[in-house]
């Protein structure tokens, strides 16, 4: 579910910047309710579908909230609504669900130690921050090169950049913190990738700001050719490099992907059929690396066989020896 999950929730994120910008431009202001509505319901999608995304959005909102408060002099009613939106679903949808209560209750997959996450959780946030900020390096160059120089900047690129670095830090350091605490196995890659969406966004938000904000007037000399070029050679490391796109590919060549789903199907069918309230399943055959990472265990102490019988209200779902 997560091959889905977390890239639509982001998605859902980058439609909410737009609308909150939206909501705030002058001739908008005869939709403003529609808009407003639209606003709380991606808030309500994203805070549930994960607990990363859903900590990000509350607490982007209240960073934002927070910032007009305290340099603008104003309580924004609407971000403050939003964030009680938030916070009210979080609580009462995601945290009170079956599912995380036996998280938060115990697991051999919990994490639980508040002093070793929050540790681990700022040594994620400055080292990963810091290799991805290496990376990204020359496309901050590129980036900034490209963007036009003038005095019409929207207000959104005026604010202190060392906000915005503080605000971002912040943010990563509670998504990294909500996974070493829920997992003590580290953080899995594909809520890594989330994470550095986020950081994405942020990092180059931070070079837009210090280019206007500075004054930097250099511009890179190029051409539709050389953006070509540039993406052509970027193409190359990403295919030639990028193990993931291998193990999809070896996936769906393979038809580990297709046995996979016929597997799963017939799993679920057997659980639905099932009168017994302990239900007995095979171990998968054919597990692709790009869509499983796991699988239900022998023992119905553990983490997933309780995730698994309380999704399909039966007592006890376990793996056959």
């Amino acid at each position: 579910s997560s091959v889905f999950i977390f890239p639509t929730s982001f998605g859902f994120f980058l439609y909410l910047i737009v609308v909150l910008l939206r909501l705030y431009e002058p001739h908008y202001q005869r939709i403003k309710y529609l808009t407003a509505l639209l606003a709380a319901t991606l808030v309500f999608l994203i805070v549930g579908s994960n607990e990363v995304m859903m900590l990000f959005v509350i607490g982007i909102l209240g960073i934002i909230w927070g910032y007009i408060l305290l340099f603008k002099k104003r309580f924004d009613v609407f971000i403050f609504t939003l964030m009680l939106i938030g916070l009210y679903f979080a609580y009462f949808w995601v945290v009170q669900a079956k599912g995380n209560q036996v998280r938060l209750v115990g697991g051999n997959v919990l994490g639980g130690a508040i002093t070793l996450s929050l540790t681990n959780a700022l040594k994620s946030t400055i080292f990963d921050g810091l290799k991805w900020s290496l990376i990204l390096s020359p496309f901050a160059y590129l980036y900034t090169s490209s963007l036009p120089n003038g005095e019409s900047v929207k207000a959104i690129f005026k604010i202190n950049v060392w906000i915005v670095i503080l605000g971002l830090f912040t943010v990563l350091f509670m998504m990294f913190f909500v996974i070493h605490y829920g997992n003590d196995m580290g953080v899995p890659d594909r809520v890594k990738n989330v994470i550095f969406e986020v950081f994405l966004i942020g990092y180059f938000y931070i070079f837009t700001i210090i280019k206007y904000s500075y004054s930097i007037s250099y511009k890179l000399k190029s051409s539709l050719i050389n953006y070509g070029i540039a993406a052509l050679i970027i193409s190359f490391f990403i295919f030639r490099y990028g193990q993931n796109l291998h193990i999809m590919y070896a996936d769906i060549r393979l038809g580990i992907a297709k046995r996979y789903d016929q597997e799963m199907t017939q799993r679920y069918t057997q659980i639905i059929e099932s009168k017994s309230d302990t239900v007995y399943v095979a171990p998968l055959k054919n597990i692709p690396k790009s869509l499983c990472f796991d699988d239900i265990k022998t023992t119905e102490k553990h983490l997933w066989n309780k995730c698994y019988a309380n999704y399909f209200e039966k007592k006890v779902i376990i793996l056959k020896e």
